[in-house]
């Protein structure tokens, strides 16, 4: 992950990450806000690198986000969202897709997890708590604290477009 100061001069233009040391100490330009993570283009040739045959497939996925091509139930995307984008793929093909777009390397989306209770409300629940929960083999209901019975049936996996991602959507 890099982090770059974004600059603009009064018209608007910006500048390449290695002239705005000088362009501030000129004083003609002025900060107009901190980027923390790599541009989406410098993301997808990276995708290119690690992927090579298959990296056409993520890019076209990160491109139909981008137009919102890809549905959202709420805040989030569903691996069916996905599974529907790229109908020529396997869930599990299009799992370890999602798998890269979400790990430390891209950090695109956020893995995620929502429970539905028994009054169809949803709840989030991070991924350690869900791993801790099927390694115990029992779950609590965040609200009620009563244990759930066979949580995993009312567990989704879910997926959040990162604040990088969200700034990319058209």
């Amino acid at each position: 992950m890099s982090l770059w100061l974004q600059v603009f001069c009064c018209k608007g233009w910006r500048l390449k990450r290695n002239h705005y040391k000088k362009a501030l100490e000129e004083g003609s330009y002025q900060v107009s806000y901190i980027i923390l993570e790599d541009s989406l283009q410098e993301k997808k040739d990276i995708i290119k690198k690690d992927w090579d045959n298959e990296s056409s497939i993520l890019i076209d996925l990160l491109n139909k986000i981008q137009k919102k091509e890809i549905s959202m139930t709420g805040e989030y995307f569903t691996i069916n969202s996905f599974c529907k984008s790229i109908p020529s793929k396997s869930r599990k093909e299009i799992e370890a897709y999602t798998t890269y777009l979400s790990g430390e390397r891209m950090r695109l989306l956020e893995l995620s997890f929502i429970f539905m209770t028994s009054s169809n409300d949803f709840i989030e629940v991070c991924p350690k708590e869900i791993m801790k929960s099927i390694d115990n083999y029992k779950f609590i209901n965040p609200e009620t604290g009563d244990e759930v019975p066979n949580f995993m049936d009312r567990t989704f996996m879910v997926f959040k477009p990162s604040e990088e991602l969200l700034a990319a959507i058209k």
